[in-house]
């Protein structure tokens, strides 16, 4: 039991270091105007600063542990 606990906290650091990694990508692509026509502009606004997002992706990963 100890062991399948263990193992989902460390498929949920995976996937939150996933979408943190995503999340970086996209704020990165945004500041150089890569993705003007791949997102709406009230997306892109959310994606135009990476401290938002960057505490989007803590909290939620606090939320779920």
């Amino acid at each position: 039991m100890r062991a399948n606990f263990s193992q989902i906290r460390e498929l949920q650091a995976y996937f939150n270091e996933s979408i943190v990694n995503l999340c970086v990508a996209t704020v990165e692509r945004v500041m150089k105007g890569e993705l003007e026509d791949e997102f709406p502009d009230d997306t892109r606004e959310l994606f135009a600063d990476k401290d938002t997002i960057m505490n989007a992706c803590q909290t939620s990963d606090e939320f779920h542990r």
